[in-house]
């Protein structure tokens, strides 16, 4: 359909349009023309790059999905070993039960113990006690005994003297008192059995020296039977001589007796 406009006049029209409406409407349209081939050329290029970015965006969601592909492997490893994790934790979980009940016991225990400790302490305290009083009796009574050893060491010895003497008493036990003269070698004393027994065929035998104290030479000896000399008995030697033929005064002398 012809717009109204670009019909042509009649004749019969009162009267003629001028042109100059016309091509302000043919500029009207190259205009608009002009600016919907702009329009497309420009939506052109977008679309363009709209489809690199949409080309970009597949690639990058492409390697975005093998990357989540590669996540849900470590994922699916990841939840094994969460879910051997959790089998460790419960068996875990079980010993920590079992060991707390344990511990519970052991702490009753060292309670109860802890109770006896004190009860024994009392006790070892007391014990102390009576400890130090014995060791004070044990050391007096030590001291007492130390006292008492040597008064029985003491008639230990009174008694071994007694009975040296009781058993010298009870066998021959001969002693004599003599006197010597100087030049003449005479001899003459007193003999004694102070034993109970009987010495049978005893006799005495002098010896004079002529340095003191038994020293220097031997100037004579002799022997004098005294026969037997009962027990307990005294008796009397007359004089004897010891021949010699040295003239050297004698200076000292000594005795032996013998019996059978």
């Amino acid at each position: 359909m012809i717009p109204s406009y670009y019909q042509p006049m009649t004749e019969s029209s009162p009267s003629r349009q001028p042109k100059i409406p016309l091509i302000a409407s043919i500029v009207v349209v190259i205009a608009l023309a002009g600016t919907l081939g702009y329009t497309y050329l420009q939506s052109s290029s977008t679309i363009a790059t709209e489809n690199n970015t949409i080309t970009s965006l597949k690639s990058s969601l492409v390697a975005a999905n093998g990357t989540i592909g590669t996540l849900n492997s470590k994922i699916g490893a990841l939840d094994s070993n969460i879910a051997s994790l959790s089998s460790t934790i419960s068996n875990d979980m079980s010993t920590i039960s079992a060991d707390q009940s344990k511990i519970s016991q052991l702490q009753s225990q060292i309670q109860t113990l802890n109770t006896q400790a004190t009860q024994n302490q009392a006790t070892i305290s007391s014990l102390q006690t009576e400890q130090k009083q014995l060791q004070a009796q044990v050391q007096t009574l030590s001291a007492e005994v130390a006292s008492d050893q040597t008064k029985l060491s003491s008639l230990q010895a009174e008694l071994s003297s007694l009975q040296a003497q009781v058993s010298m008493l009870q066998a021959v036990a001969l002693n004599g008192i003599f006197v010597a003269t100087p030049c003449s070698y005479a001899l003459v004393g007193l003999y004694a059995n102070y034993g109970t027994a009987a010495a049978s065929s005893a006799s005495v035998t002098f010896t004079l020296y002529a340095g003191p104290k038994y020293s220097g030479q031997i100037l004579c000896s002799t022997s004098v039977s005294l026969g037997t000399v009962e027990g307990r008995s005294l008796g009397v030697m007359t004089q004897q001589t010891c021949s010699s033929t040295s003239s050297v005064q004698a200076q000292s002398f000594n005795w032996q007796f013998t019996h059978s």
